[in-house]
């Protein structure tokens, strides 16, 4: 049995030999070395010019082969892909000691007409051309847009809003499928539980927030254009949102709450630039510090950077 000393003595001689003729090699063939260097990472590197950074959520949490992702492509292609999803949900805040009041009454669903008339009103630039929303919404009947909204009880009319008042509204909570006044512009009832949230039970008046979802035609993407129209006016609609609608809803004292279908995908690609940056200045860092640390000039700064 070779001792432990005597093991490591070998270990030791075989790297120091080792390292001597590396060290020797490199010294004599300075160019040969340095072109290696280059030519080897950018071999390993050609790869990357068939990179493809995925930001498709669909694409990220299911496998490709995988009997749902094989289902979706086929609903897809023989149907067309679920609608995009465009949402605001407005609510009031709850204190320490007391529940989140109704939003159920005049002043909020005027704020909801102004938030409309917005919404309606918002133009997307798209290859010098406008896009507004009935452009691009789900429209069951070929009409009208299939916005799910409280204001849908008054067609969204303000002016049936003025001459019924809110008390229609409540009317329609209870009668929302079988009262025609109750319809929605695209001659559908409207179930209170999907534009209404945080009631106890079925009492839809002690409701504490708004959704209004604005569903949105979707279609097959093949070449990464077929939705460009929707997504520009998700982005013009999102701004709207922060810049106007925003301010005006904490004015009424309520939170906002809202999103895009492009959502997830924008945050998707926000983080992953965030990262990238983090990365290339994390490695200028650690390339600095070797170089500092590694230098041959003598400092008591360098030193600094040694001890600590």
């Amino acid at each position: 049995q070779v001792p432990k000393a005597a093991s490591s003595s070998i270990v030791q001689t075989y790297m120091s030999t080792f390292f001597r003729r590396h060290g020797v090699f490199v010294t004599r063939h300075p160019l040969l070395v340095l072109c290696a260097s280059l030519l080897v990472p950018i071999l390993l590197c050609i790869g990357l010019i068939r990179f493809k950074v995925e930001t498709r959520p669909e694409k990220l949490w299911v496998s490709p082969g995988s009997q749902t992702a094989y289902e979706k492509q086929y609903f897809d292609s023989h149907l067309a892909p679920f609608y995009r999803i465009e949402q605001l949900v407005l609510a009031t805040s709850a204190s320490d000691q007391l529940e989140a009041p109704t939003i159920v009454n005049d002043n909020n669903f005027k704020l909801l007409f102004q938030i409309q008339k917005k919404i309606d009103d918002l133009r997307a630039n798209y290859s010098g051309s406008t896009v507004s929303l009935a452009d691009i919404c789900l429209k069951p009947l070929s009409t009208d847009c299939a916005t799910q909204s409280v204001l849908q009880y008054f067609q969204l009319d303000p002016k049936k809003h003025d001459d019924l008042g809110i008390d229609h509204a409540k009317f329609c909570f209870e009668h929302y499928s079988s009262e025609e006044t109750c319809l929605s512009t695209f001659q559908s009832p409207i179930d209170p539980s999907t534009i209404l949230g945080g009631f106890p039970g079925s009492n839809f008046t002690e409701a504490s927030a708004f959704v209004i979802t604005y569903p949105v035609n979707n279609k097959v993407e093949t070449t990464g254009q077929e939705n460009a129209k929707a997504m520009a006016w998700e982005r013009a609609y999102i701004n709207l949102v922060k810049e106007e609608i925003l301010p005006m809803v904490l004015a009424q004292n309520l939170t906002l709450s809202f999103s895009s279908e492009s959502s997830i995908k924008d945050e998707l690609n926000r983080e992953s630039t965030a990262d990238a940056i983090t990365i290339v200045i994390s490695y200028i860092v650690m390339f600095a510090y070797i170089s500092f640390t590694l230098g041959d000039r003598p400092s008591r700064l360098w030193a600094l950077f040694v001890s600590s």
